[in-house]
């Protein structure tokens, strides 16, 4: 059986993905959104799948034994990796813009 964070002090595959599909999350809000969109609306929404991944990811590693705290460091950490790619990466080299043009003719 996986063990959380918490317990081992080890971080799990699973919590490892979640960070990963951090890296995704800035294009997909990109992609779901409208370039009229507020930014406040996008980070909410960003922060929103962060903890969807966050809090998943705890649910699948953890087995019966759920760890708030597990799943509140993971969701964190989600959600600075997707901020941290966004105005470092993808923002500068115009990607998130590209994102967001998708569909718009």
């Amino acid at each position: 059986m996986l063990q959380a964070v918490a317990e081992t002090g080890d971080p799990v595959r699973v919590q490892l993905w979640s960070l990963l599909v951090g890296v995704g999350l800035p294009l997909l809000v990109g992609l779901v959104t409208k370039v009229t969109t507020s930014a406040s609306t996008k980070a909410v929404l960003l922060a929103f799948l962060s903890a969807v991944s966050g809090f998943v990811s705890e649910m699948l590693a953890s087995g019966d034994g759920f760890l708030w705290s597990t799943a509140l460091i993971t969701w964190l950490g989600t959600f600075l990796v997707a901020v941290g790619v966004h105005f470092g990466i993808y923002k500068p080299t115009g990607a998130s813009g590209a994102a967001q043009k998708v569909g718009v003719r």
